[in-house]
């Protein structure tokens, strides 16, 4: 099963957040950059698509617009 990637873009707090544990195999965070950059080298650790990636740098980028 692939992988799904959400951005989430409200403050929280982390003690809040609640996981289930049959829905949700991990959570990281990562900076943006490094993940295009990965996604773009092809690194096997990622399985984005450099089409997905570049969706998720576009909405990156319109946020930064507003």
């Amino acid at each position: 099963m692939g992988s799904v990637k959400y951005v989430y873009d409200k403050t929280i707090n982390m003690e809040d957040i609640i996981l289930q544990k049959e829905e949700v195999e991990s959570v990281e965070w990562m900076d943006a950059g490094y993940v295009y950059n990965a996604c773009m080298n092809h690194d096997p650790l990622f399985c984005i698509s450099e089409s997905n990636i570049q969706v998720f740098i576009d909405y990156l980028k319109r946020q930064e617009q507003q």
